[in-house]
């Protein structure tokens, strides 16, 4: 098992490097610090917020919604982090570029990453017409998190995974979902 480990973390490093070293420049780096704002706290809280004002057609208002699991995700990524305390990229390992660096240590997984796919597949539900250019932006967000040197790629599919099978299992014991 930890040869297996031991293969895994060696691909993840690599994938990381190649995403946070290959591609900095000015303009980017412009472009990957906007986009990461799309899984922020501030950025969700808002889209709740505005979420209210917008048309649908399911029985729960999208604002519920979104909000309950926004809740759920976050709170299982919040308690993975406490659990597993994996340092992030920055703080292990050498020759890192890294921008916008948060006040947690930890990165798996990634909480933005599982906020914007969170906020992707409940929009989707809602506007399935451009599901496409939701699950773009959030994969993007997983992409900024790499390239500014916060999260291993790693971290970022464990966050988009936790968004994808919250928001498909049913969950008979929420009633208004």
């Amino acid at each position: 098992m930890s040869a297996m480990i031991s293969f895994i973390q060696q691909r993840d490093v690599k994938a990381f490097y190649f995403v946070n070293r290959r591609f900095h420049n000015r303009r980017l780096l412009g472009v990957m610090k906007f986009i990461t704002h799309m899984g922020s706290l501030p950025f969700v809280l808002v889209l709740i917020l505005l979420s209210g004002f917008l048309p649908f057609s399911k029985d729960t208002p999208l604002q519920l919604e979104l909000a309950t699991y926004l809740l759920l995700t976050h709170s299982l990524v919040q308690l993975i982090k406490i659990v597993v305390h994996r340092k992030r990229p920055f703080l292990q390992l050498t020759e890192v570029f890294s921008a916008n660096i948060p006040g947690c240590r930890y990165s798996f997984p990634s909480g933005h990453t599982n906020a914007a796919f969170t906020t992707a597949l409940v929009l989707s539900q809602y506007f399935p017409a451009v599901k496409g250019i939701f699950l773009l932006l959030a994969f993007l967000v997983a992409l900024s998190r790499i390239y500014l040197g916060v999260h291993f790629p790693t971290d970022t599919i464990v966050g988009a995974f936790i968004a994808y099978t919250l928001t498909t299992l049913p969950l008979p014991w929420i009633p208004w979902l």
